[in-house]
């Protein structure tokens, strides 16, 4: 068996009870005040308790004597009078029996005359005393004394309703539905919970009521219960319960809890709470554990599958699985930290490298930078070269023509004064600085074929000059000078400053 406490005693202070419409600490009463508490609970249903007792025994003591007299009904050889005057004592209900009816019995002829007469005067007796206090009578299926609680199951955590909230919704809900049947007395349980942690999770009021209606004097709260759910399934347009079978206990159950939640959250929210009461879900798991519940009702609440104890143990499994888990999460989480941290290498290593290249890339690109730089001066150059280098050419053409006019003109001029046989020095003369002038201007491959044209050209217009005194002596000093000169000058602009070409780097 169980013995441990059902209560967490860190948390004793947590316990309240109304007590003269007060709400007062119930570690505050002292053990003998909570000790009169009770007695003054018990001691208010006592005499009826002890009614329902003494009239129990009459019951059963009449019950043996219907037995005695309805063994007489099955003997043949009674008279059909005394079987009447039986069957009319038993099928008395609720009405008294008149003592007289004994002493018919002398007339009817019976064997053992006296015998029967005790039996029956002792029935009749018995029945007038059962009927006397059947006016107030109790009975299995009427309740003295009624405990009712009110929780929001720890699975949804509320962790936010007041204790004076809980006992005033409980409290105010009896007193608006069942106003004739006095509430004893109302608690708060705060101790029922696992830790501090847990301060308002779980936690619960109970209120006791008298089964006792203060009006009518009859233990019939169940029935006013019953009534008051019929009320509901009518203001609801449902069909009202009809028996007190199975099935309609259960549907008692579930329509109750109906109106017990709408009170709830109706009263919730005037308080002010943002959270709301919800019937659980129909599951087959919710189902089962309903059954086990049932099952243990009767049980003293150590004895029960589900007390404060079994969560605790419950609550142990589920911390020592957590740990189990956050151990094979820690496990994992440190695989993965040593996969981020060779990854990370690898990347850093990488990132270096791509650091690297991107250096060379960089330098290469600030090298072939330098490089279109230089091509670009050098085109521009080449550019400047080429214009001024068709520009002499087509100085040089102009000069050159010019030349060759000059040239052809003189050999003109110098035929016809042949022809004419007229002074031919000044003409000569002409015509051979004309001529050094085109010299000049040729290579000196080139002037052979040109000197060899001129003779050719000079024969075939009939003017006879000797290769001599075309080109002398003199002549060819001052060609080799200017020869001379021309080279020296291009030399001179080779040797210019250029732009120094840098090379890419490897």
């Amino acid at each position: 068996m169980k013995k441990e406490l059902e209560f967490n005693q860190d948390l004793a202070h947590r316990n309240f009870i109304i007590r003269n419409n007060k709400m007062i600490r119930l570690d505050s009463l002292t053990l003998e005040d909570r000790q009169s508490l009770v007695n003054e609970i018990l001691s208010s249903v006592q005499s009826d308790v002890g009614t329902h007792e003494g009239l129990s025994k009459l019951k059963d003591d009449r019950s043996k004597y219907a037995y005695k007299l309805k063994k007489l009904l099955s003997k043949a050889d009674e008279p059909e009078s005394l079987k009447t005057l039986i069957n009319g004592l038993l099928d008395a209900q609720s009405s008294t029996l008149s003592t007289s009816l004994v002493d018919q019995v002398d007339s009817m002829n019976v064997k053992r005359v006296n015998d029967k007469k005790k039996a029956i005067g002792t029935y009749i007796k018995l029945h007038n005393e059962i009927v006397a206090a059947g006016n107030n009578s109790l009975h299995k299926s009427k309740t003295v004394l009624q405990e009712c609680f009110f929780k929001f199951p720890a699975r949804n955590k509320v962790n936010e309703v007041k204790p004076v909230d809980y006992l005033r919704i409980i409290y105010d809900f009896h007193k608006k539905y069942l106003p004739d049947y006095e509430i004893k007395t109302c608690v708060f349980h705060g101790d029922e919970v696992l830790s501090q942690e847990q301060i308002n999770n779980a936690v619960h009021p109970h209120i006791f009521i008298s089964g006792k209606n203060t009006k009518s004097g009859q233990y019939d709260l169940v029935q006013a219960q019953l009534d008051l759910i019929n009320r509901y399934l009518k203001s609801k347009g449902e069909p009202v319960i009809q028996n007190n079978s199975f099935t309609a206990s259960q549907k008692i159950g579930e329509t109750y809890q109906c109106l017990v939640y709408e009170y709830v959250n109706k009263r919730l929210k005037e308080f002010g709470y943002s959270i709301e009461a919800s019937i659980h879900e129909k599951t087959k798991e919710h189902k089962e554990k309903l059954k086990a519940i049932a099952k243990d009702a009767h049980k003293a609440k150590v004895m029960r599958g589900f007390n404060l104890l079994s969560m605790s143990e419950n609550e142990l499994k589920k911390a020592e699985q957590e740990k189990n888990d956050l151990a094979d999460q820690q496990r994992s989480i440190k695989y993965k930290i040593l996969s981020i941290d060779k990854l990370r290498l690898r990347l850093v290593k990488k990132n270096n490298q791509l650091a690297q290249q991107a250096n060379q890339i960089k330098a290469v690109f600030s090298d072939a930078k330098a490089a279109v730089d230089i091509l670009k001066d050098q085109k521009r150059q080449l550019e400047e070269q080429n214009n001024s280098l068709l520009d002499n050419i087509k100085s040089n053409e102009k000069v050159l023509g010019a030349r060759v006019h000059s040239v052809e003109k003189a050999i003109a001029l110098l035929a016809h004064t042949a022809r004419e046989q007229q002074d031919m020095k000044r003409v000569f003369a002409e015509f051979k600085e004309s001529n050094f002038n085109m010299l000049k201007s040729l290579s000196p491959s080139e002037r052979v074929y040109y000197m060899y044209n001129i003779r050719e050209r000079l024969a075939r217009e009939g003017v006879d000059v000797s290769a001599g005194k075309i080109l002398n002596r003199t002549d060819s000093l001052k060609l080799s000078a200017s020869d001379a000169y021309n080279s020296l000058k291009r030399f001179v602009s080779k040797r210019k400053p250029a732009v120094k070409e840098s090379k890419p780097k490897n």
